[in-house]
């Protein structure tokens, strides 16, 4: 038996059982086939556009997501200067595992719009991984949390990597993997990025 959850619209459904048919658990590839998950909750969590679903996993991208041998870098945003406003429910200084979506929509409706993962800045390029419509996204401050202490070993080596989570209307939230460090950064920074997947 093959059960699905719905994550953003009644077209895109995605199953809730990884590569080989069975309930995913932290290590496996995804159900897409691009990711591997990092992140299992057994009671699930809000997520989506408008944390209106459920999911249960969260899934990383390969380190060579870009088309490079590592992650690459990039400015956060094109607005550099602005607090992002609220967009569908999001509040961009949230640390809640699955709200990730929602605040990297905040910040690319707050600038221009990115066609490819070529995009100059960090959410447009993380926000157009493999296709659009399935959701990939800039993991906020607690979904990093997650992927540093995830039992999978993502390659995120010893890097600097953005969050969508906003500190104020210059600065945001970075996390070292070399030494489990938060800090603020400036959006007009260049840090690695790496997109994530709720589902």
């Amino acid at each position: 038996t093959v059960f699905k959850v719905t994550i953003q619209s009644a077209v895109n459904t995605i199953p809730t059982t990884c590569q080989g048919g069975a309930a995913c658990a932290v290590g496996d590839l995804s159900p897409d086939g691009v990711g591997h998950v990092f992140y299992v909750s057994s009671g699930g969590f809000a997520c989506g556009a408008t944390l209106a679903q459920t999911c249960h996993y969260l899934s990383v991208a390969p380190a060579t997501w870009s088309g490079g041998s590592q992650d690459p870098t990039k400015n956060w945003s094109n607005v550099t200067s602005t607090s992002v406003p609220s967009y569908n429910s999001s509040v961009a200084s949230s640390t809640i595992i699955g709200a990730g979506l929602s605040q990297t929509n905040a910040i690319i409706n707050q600038g221009s719009a990115c066609s490819s993962t070529a995009c100059s800045y960090a959410a447009g390029a993380a926000r157009y991984y493999h296709s659009y419509s399935e959701n990939w996204y800039l993991p906020n401050d607690g979904e990093l949390e997650a992927m540093y202490s995830s039992t999978y070993n993502g390659s995120y080596a010893a890097l600097v990597f953005f969050s969508s989570t906003e500190f104020n209307s210059t600065t945001v939230s970075t996390l070292d993997f070399s030494n489990h460090s938060i800090a603020g950064d400036l959006k007009s920074s260049s840090r690695y990025v790496r997109p994530i997947r709720a589902f």
